[in-house]
């Protein structure tokens, strides 16, 4: 890579796209499909879910860097970002206000713990003990599924005065020895709204390394899972990678939702805007469980029986979240099928499911990106009353999919033609015209000696005579 192309791709103040890169330009949107559970009754008799996608709901997203400075050798920069969501309303369908049937997130932590009051003794040796059960078996059976808003469901996780019925007795059932849950913090929500991170990136200076990141809220690594390789922090965060990009290379992009990097492998070529660009997606194995991937053994949350991380598409975030929530494609597109078969009314689809990222080799410049993921809800098989007459099947529901969006304006795409497409096609040209124009003079001398000898071997003819 020349000097000029190196110093148009280092995040600098001096840079041509500097100010871009702060105020972050890219037309970024992000559609989300909420699923409506349409038989409730039936699931807690043992019936498969039957789902409902409901949506899209659109939401134009915003991108704030703050606090911006760089070292004082220029290699690091630091920045604060939020990721504000902006409702369109006119691109949606319906309300933010219409409530649905969901799983009820919430609620589900108390499996376990429902499942040790039915083994333990301790809590049942007396009428007052028997009608706490008779209470927290009946208020958790009221409530596995749920009606809420879309506002509650993705953005503002409201206390439930249901659930109080049952943590009222958190403290005597700890006295007795049972396991009592973690419950979700007060201010969780699937999508973070105006919410900081902090982040410190190389900025290509000296290192030639571009928009890696060394630190995510002050973390160089992670504390989620259970191997160093997983709580690594790899890659960039999806707009730029180290030029120039090869069709042979992995790019790695980290995704702070999910913590984890996704590995990317080449896919295809396309022109956008008289752009050339390499397309990359998740590789195929990138879900798949120990067995089929030992690289992803570490992923395992349960590392000492990893039989049950051998599932193919999916990724329990429980650790990361600080919920029961499942990671997988939208529609459980490229899972198990005991999986994809466990809910009635999904659609898998690859076009309309895959993720990908559209790079310019030469600068390493994402022109086009969308991340596609759906987030689950991990029902954990538990009693539905005291006597375990009923009980309620393990299986993972879908309660949401997203497809984020993010596109260069055409500004910033005219101006990586203008610096880095046009000049690279230029230099082409001319060396392609150097090689012709001396093909060309090597053609001439060759004539020229041709016709050289010809006239000498002519003018011995005429001698003889």
């Amino acid at each position: 890579m020349d000097n000029r192309i190196k110093s148009e791709v280092i995040i600098s103040r001096d840079n041509t796209l500097y100010d871009k890169w702060v105020n972050n330009e890219s037309q970024e949107s992000i559609k989300m499909f909420v699923f409506e559970v349409e038989n409730p009754n039936e699931v807690l008799n043992g019936i498969k879910a039957k789902v409902r996608e409901v949506g899209p709901f659109v939401f134009k997203i915003q991108r704030l860097k703050e606090k911006v400075s760089f070292s004082m050798d220029k290699t690091i920069v630091s920045f604060a970002e939020r990721k504000v969501y902006l409702f369109d309303e006119l691109m949606s369908t319906g309300s933010l206000d219409d409530n649905i049937t969901v799983i009820n997130l919430q609620f589900m932590i108390l499996n376990p713990m429902l499942t040790q009051l039915t083994q333990s003794s301790n809590t049942v040796n007396s009428r007052s003990n028997n009608s706490v059960l008779n209470t927290i078996f009946d208020t958790f059976r009221d409530n596995v599924f749920t009606s809420k808003s879309i506002r509650e469901i993705l953005f503002e996780s409201k206390d439930d005065p249901k659930l109080k019925q049952i943590t009222q007795y958190f403290t005597s059932l700890s006295r007795n020895g049972i396991y009592v849950p973690k419950l979700l913090p007060k201010n969780f929500s699937l999508f973070d709204n105006n919410t900081e991170n902090k982040f410190e990136v190389l900025t290509g200076y000296k290192t030639g390394l571009y928009s890696k990141i060394l630190k995510w809220n002050d973390q160089t690594n992670l504390k989620v899972w259970t191997g160093r390789q997983c709580n690594a922090i790899n890659g960039t965060n999806g707009y730029q990678f180290t030029p120039p990009v090869h069709k042979l290379g992995r790019i790695y992009e980290y995704h702070t939702d999910i913590c984890r990097s996704i590995e990317m492998g080449y896919d295809n070529t396309y022109d956008i805007d008289g752009i050339s660009i390499y397309r990359f997606s998740p590789v195929d194995n990138i879900f798949y469980g120990p067995k089929s991937n030992p690289k992803n053994r570490c992923y395992c949350l349960s590392p000492n029986n990893p039989e049950k991380c051998n599932f193919i598409g999916i990724v329990d975030l429980s650790s990361c979240r600080g919920s029961p929530l499942i990671l997988s494609n939208p529609h459980f597109w490229r899972t198990s099928d005991i999986l994809s078969k466990s809910v009635v009314g999904l659609n898998a689809d690859e076009q309309l499911h895959q993720s990908f990222i559209e790079v310019e080799p030469i600068s390493g410049f994402v022109i086009y990106k969308t991340k596609r993921y759906q987030l689950n809800v991990h029902v954990k098989k538990c009693p539905l009353n005291q006597n375990l007459g009923k009980t309620l099947k393990e299986g993972i529901i879908p309660l949401v999919w997203f497809e984020e969006v993010s596109e260069l304006d055409d500004y910033t795409k005219d101006t990586i033609k203008l610096f880095f497409v046009w000049p690279n096609k230029y230099e082409e040209l001319i060396v392609f015209g150097l090689i012709a124009f001396g093909g060309l003079l090597l053609m001439a001398s060759l004539c020229c000696c041709c016709c050289c000898r010809g006239s000498k071997k002519k003018a011995k003819l005429h001698s003889l005579d």
